[in-house]
């Protein structure tokens, strides 16, 4: 990367300069920088990128049919996202919604977001021509948006440092690549649309679904790649002259038909769902790594289980996948024992119907090792299943 052919070099030094001091006071310092510094140099970011845009920017071609459409698109996203909490349950918003409250919130969060999407919208603007520079700018960016903090508090517990990884620097890492290939392509206005509604929803409504850090972290990795294709589609629609658009059509449909067929499969609005397999507790039938998808099944099936068919139930945090050998009446309610192919003897305890998540449908080989080599390293043992 040939330095002296960078643009706007000094506010890249200065946001550099930046990171390293924000690394610095998050430590130490950490209320002081969220709550009045990391606000301020925004602020101060903001009124010199509205200036230098107005002498720099180009307007896109077709570019209020480009923002329209970043509307429409995150409206359906905030809908989808806000109806989840009729499935899943909603909890009450972490912020404060007074009049004080909400400008506090704006200061701190909304303000920060803006001049990062500004900066963006300059230093890529101006460098169009240097895609080396346009990682690194975007490599930069992602890190000031890393709440440092957070990072170094969890780093000592294993478990909670790869919840707060997959829930917040993932969707980090691909939704600030998102934004910069807009910017690149398009403007830096589509990103800025986006997250300001996508802030706004978080700070003015009182409730919000009570998503887990996997569904977050699931929906903030996925949404931005639905994004990347449907803009990539648009653009290449232009630049091609709609020469080739069977193909891309057809890639574009099914990449997001494919995303939110696999949001949905998580969040659990099918029939089936699936579990990792732990132990060896069920070979030959199926083994440890193995993945087992299993049936969700209604009330008066839950009392009429065949015997000796496979069910998933729960034991406090622990999801077991055992056969059913035998079925117990215990004061007038259905109970069944259950026990492992492999094991010698029954399981201790008898499993009620509140505990069955489902019975077992089929087993895929192998696809199940990277959460039992998660559950192992954070565990630092493999689960077992007391019996008898």
């Amino acid at each position: 990367m040939n330095l002296n052919n960078i643009k706007e070099k000094k506010l890249l030094i200065l946001i550099i300069s930046y990171l390293i001091i924000t690394i610095l006071l998050s430590f130490n310092y950490y209320h002081l920088y969220i709550n009045t510094i990391n606000p301020l140099f925004f602020l101060i970011i903001i009124f010199y990128s509205i200036y230098e845009l107005k002498k720099s920017y180009i307007r896109f071609k077709d570019s209020n049919n480009y923002n329209f459409k970043m509307f429409i698109i995150v409206i359906i996203y905030l809908v989808f996202l806000f109806n989840l909490g009729f499935i899943i349950g909603y909890a009450r918003s972490p912020y404060s919604h007074t009049i004080r409250g909400i400008i506090k919130n704006i200061y701190q969060l909304v303000i920060p977001i803006i001049g990062i999407e500004l900066i963006r919208g300059i230093l890529i603007v101006k460098n169009r021509n240097n895609k080396g520079l346009i990682f690194l700018i975007t490599l930069i960016l992602i890190l000031l948006e890393v709440n440092y903090w957070a990072l170094f508090s969890n780093i000592n517990n294993p478990e909670r440092f790869f919840q707060y990884f997959c829930s917040t620097i993932l969707p980090l890492i691909f939704s600030s690549s998102v934004y910069s290939y807009l910017c690149y392509h398009t403007s830096y206005k589509l990103p800025l649309i986006f997250r300001i509604f996508e802030i706004a929803f978080q700070l003015l409504l009182p409730i919000y679904p009570n998503i887990n850090w996997f569904v977050t972290g699931s929906i903030g990795i996925i949404v931005p790649i639905i994004i990347f294709f449907l803009f990539k589609y648009r653009y290449f629609k232009i630049k091609n002259n709609d020469r080739k658009m069977k193909s891309n059509k057809f890639g574009m449909a099914f990449s997001i038909i494919f995303a939110i067929f696999l949001v949905a499969f998580m969040l659990g609005f099918f029939k089936y769902e699936m579990v990792a397999i732990l132990s060896n507790s069920m070979y030959p039938s199926y083994e440890r790594g193995d993945i087992v998808i299993y049936e969700k099944i209604n009330d008066l099936e839950l009392q009429n289980i065949p015997n000796n068919s496979i069910i998933v139930y729960t034991i406090g945090n622990q999801i077991i996948a055992h056969r059913i050998v035998d079925v117990v009446e215990e004061n007038g309610t259905i109970k069944y024992r259950t026990k492992g192919d492999y094991n010698n003897a029954p399981d201790s305890r008898l499993v009620s119907l509140e505990q069955i998540k489902g019975v077992y449908v089929l087993h895929i080989k192998y696809l199940g090792f990277p959460a039992v080599w998660l559950n192992e390293f954070f565990n630092k043992e493999e689960a077992v299943v007391e019996t008898k």
